[in-house]
């Protein structure tokens, strides 16, 4: 599921990994400590997959992944 939201959404390797986390309903400090990258990277991983995804928030993220996939 992953794989093909990647590819719709055209998100890098690493956005893929930080989507994973948010899915899991982690937060940008816990996301940052489990990638070994600062809060700041966080932060702009996730405002790219939301901005490559339309999306306004993370819970928006979340319903469009499970509604898509």
């Amino acid at each position: 599921m992953l794989t093909s939201f990647k590819i719709k959404y055209e998100l890098s390797n690493r956005e893929v990994d930080v989507l994973e986390l948010l899915l899991d309903s982690n937060s940008n400090a816990e996301i940052a400590d489990k990638l070994f990258i600062s809060e700041n990277t966080v932060r702009i991983h996730v405002s790219n997959i939301l901005k490559k995804t339309d999306c306004k928030s993370r819970k928006e993220i979340q319903t469009l992944f499970h509604t898509d996939f």
